[in-house]
């Protein structure tokens, strides 16, 4: 008999089991009504140990969710819609987790934002100090701040997401590792569409060295579409970035960008650019006037990332090129198209190891600015190879300046292909710009 209750027991366990994989938010007290606020009986599911599936309702989230410690769990948000009531809160709020898998969902806002929120972490949803985490499927509409915001977290992967009308990041992390954007679907961003960050204050590292490395790096950005953004994709002070396949239209800034930055820390350690892939990528209408959710913005300083379509660069603490500091290096730029960008079309700023290969640029300096009228350039770089690239303006009156410029830069340029040029193909012999630190 008491071999039959333990058998009993057991199976009644196993059941639980089984039947914890798909338990309706509802059950936890959702109504799912748009109108009253499902805020606490979604926390308290999705803080339990039951993975979580939602039904084909509207949520209203009148309140900020925070999920903390949970492991090996899959959430369902694909019937779901929720509303967020208040701009200035975030969303859901993930900490310590790991193993999460999180499909589908719409998040949109009761109001949309017509600004910054005042809450720096009004984020629809955020990820703190948390490992192996899968994102797919979500539709964002709306955000004071970003879409999704990730810190310290380490083997994340965001994949087929729709994220739109962000007045910041839609994609953001800082100081973490191994972190994948694959196939999202990125439109009106007034900041970076997508973004990956080493800041370089050695106190904020402690997750990325808990994982083995002293600097944020292992990021890879393939096959993104992106429309409308202040800026593409961009990378600071990290090491092993991988940026191909991307499709990038209607930037006031870069379409991709990586760079040292001395702003954002009194104390930088371990983190230089380096060991960068850029590949494959096609960007129309980069460093020009955008419009981004109903309000147009001009491409403006050219000692930033607004020089050129795709730059690699160093910046000091006024987050200009003139002061930097800092080296990049092993930086690759090959076989993207680059189409009627306002400014240069491939910039290297302070890099060991440039190579620019094998990429096309079609009327480039559309802004006609004496400034960015070399279409690839290289300042301050070594070991620079501009190779097996097709330059090419068709207007009637070229506003490129010079099809390639090395500007105390030394390396190679061979087996180019240049046509319409308003002054030269190229020179060795131009200055580097006035006043900027060697």
């Amino acid at each position: 008999m008491m071999q039959f209750k333990q058998a009993f027991t057991a199976v009644l366990a196993m059941l639980f089991v089984l039947t914890a994989r798909a338990v309706s938010v509802s059950q936890f007290g959702a109504i799912g009504d748009g109108v009253t606020d499902d805020s606490a009986s979604i926390e308290k599911a999705l803080n339990s140990d039951a993975n979580i599936e939602f039904e084909n309702k509207t949520y209203l989230l009148k309140q900020q969710i925070n999920i903390i410690r949970k492991h090996n769990k899959t959430i369902d948000f694909r019937k779901a819609i929720f509303v967020r009531a208040d701009t200035e809160l975030y969303g859901i709020r993930f900490a310590d987790c790991s193993q999460l898998r999180i499909t589908g969902g719409v998040f949109r806002c009761k109001t949309m934002p017509g600004g910054y929120a005042k809450s720096v972490n009004a984020h629809v949803l955020l990820f703190v100090r948390s490992i192996d985490i899968s994102v797919s499927g979500v539709t964002i509409n709306g955000s004071g701040q970003m879409g999704i915001c990730v810190m310290d977290c380490h083997r994340v992967v965001f994949r087929e997401n729709i994220i739109m009308n962000c007045f910041r990041d839609g994609i953001y992390s800082h100081f973490s590792s191994d972190i994948s954007y694959l196939d999202n679907h990125l439109s009106h961003i007034k900041d970076d569409a997508l973004s990956f960050h080493d800041y370089g204050d050695p106190s904020r590292k402690n997750f990325v060295k808990k994982a083995g490395h002293k600097q944020s790096g292992r990021f890879i950005a393939r096959g993104n579409v992106i429309r409308n953004a202040y800026q593409g994709i961009a990378s600071i002070g990290s090491e092993q970035i991988t940026i191909t396949d991307n499709i990038i239209d209607d930037t006031v800034n870069a379409g991709i960008c990586v760079f040292n930055s001395d702003h954002y820390s009194t104390v930088i350690a371990d983190a230089n650019v380096r060991n960068v892939i850029i590949a494959d990528n096609i960007i129309t209408n980069a460093c020009k006037t955008t419009r981004i959710m109903k309000n147009d913005y001009r491409n403006g300083v050219d000692t930033c990332t607004a020089r050129a379509a795709i730059c690699a660069q160093s910046q000091g603490r006024d987050m200009l090129m003139p002061s930097a500091t800092r080296r990049l290096a092993a930086i690759l730029i090959a076989n993207n198209i680059v189409c009627d960008s306002g400014a240069g079309g491939i910039l290297g700023h302070f890099v060991d190891t440039l190579h620019i290969t094998g990429n096309i640029l079609l009327n480039c300096n559309a802004n006609g600015k004496a400034s960015t009228g070399n279409i690839l350039e290289a300042i301050f770089c070594t070991d620079v190879q501009i190779r097996g690239n097709t330059v090419i303006d068709s207007r009637s009156v070229p506003r490129h300046e010079r099809a390639w410029s090395l500007r105390k830069s030394m390396g190679i340029v061979d087996g180019n292909q240049f046509r319409g040029v308003r002054l030269e193909e190229g020179t060795r012999e131009e200055a580097a710009p006035f006043n900027w630190n060697p």
